[in-house]
């Protein structure tokens, strides 16, 4: 009786040993703040009707681009003030006053429109 109450007292001991040099998760954690990327979206519209839906992110150099449905996402070039795709089949150009979105390979322009600095700025917000 005396050597398994002997034998629990050190087992408690040990573990509340152990308990206490053991760190806990949360102290392991160190919360960092990560930028979060600055997205400015703006919806462009040519004589047709089409609408063009460009999204930037600022701090990559990146812009994605919705146009008929689906999602293309461009990159910026280095030669040139355009954008195209990672398999350089689309491309965006962007000038003052013009928009023009166009498959490389082809030669097709996709959607081309003049900027409209009023209809932009709703469209933003």
């Amino acid at each position: 009786m005396k050597n398994s109450f002997l034998l629990a007292v050190f087992c408690l001991i040990t573990l509340q040993c152990t308990h206490s040099t053991q760190e806990s998760p949360a102290e392991n954690i160190q919360k960092t703040q990560t930028a979060k990327p600055k997205i400015a979206a703006e919806v462009f519209q040519d004589d047709f009707g089409d609408k063009l839906e460009v999204y930037r992110d600022e701090n990559e150099k990146k812009l994605s681009v919705k146009f008929g449905g689906k999602v293309y996402d461009l990159k910026k070039e280095f030669e040139s003030a355009s954008f195209s795709t990672s398999d350089n089949v689309y491309q965006f150009t962007e000038t003052k006053r013009e928009i023009t979105f166009m498959k490389k390979n082809i030669g097709m322009v996709l959607f081309h429109g003049k900027k409209n600095a009023a209809y932009n700025k709703i469209a933003a917000q």
